[in-house]
């Protein structure tokens, strides 16, 4: 899996000869832009992962920054330089901090590895079937067209399950999309079955609505509405019976 699609850059020469008509393509096509890997690991097991692409300024609500690769020399190795600015959300202005962290090969990536982590142009293993990407975006405008970052972040080896006992009650709740709402649902089983039929933060899926009440920050919840794209409904089969009716009228 690849986290990011890569910039390719093609230069396409069509040449045609007056005589033949033959066409003669030639493509140039130019490397991929290289990523740099933030890895988070917490009890050995891979649990953030935030990708960049060298020298892409990226922001979020703390302000920007961006992560470059430095080579190595003849008497260092080479290191991710981190350049932050607490106060602007494009990477100039002020005069920035600079950070210079060191790059980690992932063959040394062990069941000992804890801590935050760097990789260069190597993604993590298993980060295919572990992670999963944050794709539920918070903006700043009731539009939600003004997003508070541009990261791209995954989350990684979250329980399956999800099924989270509620604190002082004998009931337990899931976060999940139904009906075409993303929200938590209550359930009475700790395998989260059978349903109470309530739930709480319901978001409407694909609307733009506010974060919290009468705050300034807006969410867009993108989920597929479950009565929708299923093998069996009504708009399915009365498509079908549509292919079968021409088809027998071409027959007969």
């Amino acid at each position: 899996m690849k986290c990011l699609l890569p910039k390719i850059f093609q230069n396409v020469f069509i040449k045609k000869n007056k005589k033949d008509q033959n066409k003669i393509i030639n493509l140039t096509a130019f490397a991929a832009a290289e990523n740099i890997y933030e890895c988070t690991y917490i009890d050995s097991k891979l649990k953030v992962v935030t990708v960049y692409e060298d020298g892409t300024c990226y922001f979020d609500n703390t302000g920007s920054k961006k992560l470059t690769h430095v080579p190595a020399t003849d008497s260092e190795p080479a290191k991710i330089k981190i350049t932050s600015y607490t106060t602007t959300t494009d990477c100039s202005g002020e005069q920035p901090t600079e950070q210079l962290m060191d790059i980690t090969a992932k063959a040394d990536i062990s069941s000992s590895t804890t801590g935050t982590i760097y990789l260069y142009n190597e993604e993590p293993d298993k980060m295919s079937d572990e992670c999963s990407l944050i794709n539920n975006q918070v903006y700043s405008d009731d539009k939600c067209t003004k997003p508070t970052t541009n990261m791209v972040t995954y989350s990684c080896n979250v329980s399956t399950k999800n099924c989270n006992k509620v604190s002082n009650t004998e009931f337990y709740m899931k976060s999940e999309n139904k009906v075409g709402y993303f929200g938590v649902f209550y359930y009475k089983d700790e395998n989260c079955t059978e349903e109470l039929g309530f739930g709480a933060q319901m978001y409407k899926c694909g609307m733009c609505v506010p974060q919290q009440p009468n705050g300034d920050k807006y969410v867009k919840y993108e989920c597929e509405d479950e009565c929708q794209n299923k093998p069996n409904d009504d708009g399915s089969i009365a498509t079908i019976v549509a292919f079968i009716a021409i088809a027998l009228f071409f027959v007969f």
